[in-house]
């Protein structure tokens, strides 16, 4: 669609976070909104029609990562690693391909703790390869500190 409004839920390990897609899908072009916190959420980011004139050229993912905003489920301290976001990511990623299409372009768009996860997705593994671009905003970058 070029004027999307879908909702659905990414599971994994034990977390429900909501996830919603606007904007101009059929762009083949998705920008993921990687919110600030942890703990914070990209809801308002939504309502506030932040991203309206972005939405009019591509996709835009809005997600609330583990433990924020409105997901639910499993709240373990223990699984709020750099891993464990990183973990979800990917499940994220791997959903969006396959709801709309393998041959999806996928961007990245890490506002402060997103630009943080964002970093820590491109430089593990070969995940950088799954991604066309990464835009970081305020985002910590030295890890072992």
């Amino acid at each position: 669609s070029d004027n999307a409004k879908d909702h659905f839920f990414l599971k994994s390990d034990g977390a429900e976070m909501p996830v919603w897609v606007e904007g101009n899908t059929e762009s083949k072009t998705l920008v993921i909104f990687l919110h600030g916190g942890p703990g914070g959420s990209s809801i308002g980011y939504n309502e506030l029609g932040i991203f309206d004139y972005l939405e009019q050229y591509y996709g835009v993912v809005y997600w609330d990562q583990r433990c924020a905003g409105a997901s639910q489920g499993n709240c373990n301290p223990d699984n709020l690693t750099v891993e464990s976001y990183v973990n979800d990511l990917d499940k994220l990623i791997i959903l969006l391909q396959l709801r709309y299409g393998s041959d999806v372009g996928i961007f990245l768009l890490g506002d402060s703790w997103g630009g943080t996860l964002a970093t820590a997705y491109i430089t593990t593994e070969n995940f950088q390869k799954k991604i066309k671009g990464v835009i970081v905003t305020v985002g910590v970058h030295n890890f072992p500190l």
